[in-house]
């Protein structure tokens, strides 16, 4: 660098160097005096603890305990928010307490005696179970047997028996969900609700020991177990009319009817080609028409009830989707709304300061 020393005996003298002035001394300050009284508080401060007010120290920590108020009211304000966001999350008809999942959405209960509006489902076995009833009281399978003509008299009193014991399981059914049953049937039922069960189950196992009198007994005790599945088929489609629950084994029970009836349609039409046929086709074969109509109807009705209940898992399923969904959206405006808050108390506290 030009016009620096390379030796240090091209060095000044440090006697050579000129003496700093000397800076003149300062004046000592007066003592202030300590005001008694001081200025009320600003309308932050006011905020404060009251107690301060009239000392001075106190001031400032008055003024500090006052600063988190907007936030808590900003706190409060978000919370609010959020419960709101939450609320409109739910989906529709679901209270804040409790009750059933919204992931599962639900009938409305009934309660014993309330008629519900029957599905499509319920409507259609029913219809099923009063034709296959009505062809029960034909002989569709004896009419066919080599033993034909039987004993009137046990098969008739048989189904008579069955039809009895329906009756009485259907009053019993009546009494128990809000119906108006026989008196009968009525005071059985107030001793004990199963007693009209149990009577109805005596007169059946009745009606099978006078079937077993007949020449062919298991057709016998096959056309009167049908006659005893219409009738609990149709008391038990009234007791989901009016509160009970729907059993899906009932539609399932009436593959047997249907698969008979079929089956014997055609060994009716073959007896017709038979010269001295023991049996009688032409009655058989009107029981068997009308029986296999029923069951073929019943197993329709499973079909039915399985295409129901796919659109309603269907309808769960995008109930779920809306609900998470809107879940999502406020869970984002939640947190949106707290960093909007964050960013809001971050710039007002230099402004405080100054204040």
């Amino acid at each position: 660098v030009q016009g620096m020393p390379k030796e240090p005996e091209d060095l000044p003298d440090l006697d050579e160097l000129e003496p700093l002035e000397e800076l003149p001394e300062l004046e000592e300050l007066e003592e202030l005096e300590i005001l008694e009284e001081v200025s009320e508080p600003s309308s932050k401060e006011e905020a404060g603890s009251k107690e301060g007010a009239g000392k001075k120290p106190a001031a400032k920590p008055a003024a500090m305990k006052a600063r988190p108020a907007p936030a808590k009211a900003g706190a409060a304000r978000r919370t609010g928010d959020s419960s709101k966001g939450r609320a409109a999350a739910r989906p529709a008809g679901k209270s804040s307490g409790g009750g059933s999942s919204p992931l599962q959405p639900q009938r409305p209960t009934k309660k014993p005696g309330e008629v519900r509006e029957l599905e499509q489902a319920p409507l259609l076995l029913r219809k099923a179970a009063l034709i296959v009833g009505v062809g029960a009281l034909f002989p569709f399978f004896t009419a066919l047997s080599e033993e034909f003509p039987i004993s009137w008299g046990p098969l008739m009193g048989s189904k008579a028996l069955a039809l009895l014991a329906g009756v009485i399981f259907h009053q019993g059914y009546m009494a128990t969900h809000g119906g108006k049953p026989h008196d009968l049937i009525a005071k059985l039922a107030g001793v004990h609700r199963s007693l009209p069960a149990i009577l109805s189950g005596l007169i059946a196992i009745g009606a099978v020991a006078v079937a077993w009198k007949c020449q062919a007994v298991g057709l016998a005790l096959g056309e009167v177990a049908t006659l005893l599945l219409a009738s609990a088929t149709f008391s038990h489609i009234w007791g989901y009319e009016h509160g009970g629950k729907f059993n899906p084994l009932f539609p399932l029970m009436f593959l047997g009817p249907a698969i008979a009836g079929v089956l014997n349609v055609i060994g009716a039409a073959a007896a017709f080609g038979v010269e001295d046929h023991p049996g009688n086709p032409a009655l058989g074969l009107v029981g068997s028409l009308i029986v296999g109509a029923g069951g073929m109807l019943a197993i329709y009705t499973m079909y039915v009830a399985m295409k129901q209940a796919k659109i309603e898992g269907d309808i769960k399923r995008e109930q779920m989707r809306q609900y998470r969904k809107a879940q999502r959206e406020a869970q984002r405006a939640e947190r949106a709304g707290k960093g909007a808050q964050g960013a809001g108390s971050g710039q007002g506290k230099p402004g405080q300061g100054k204040s």
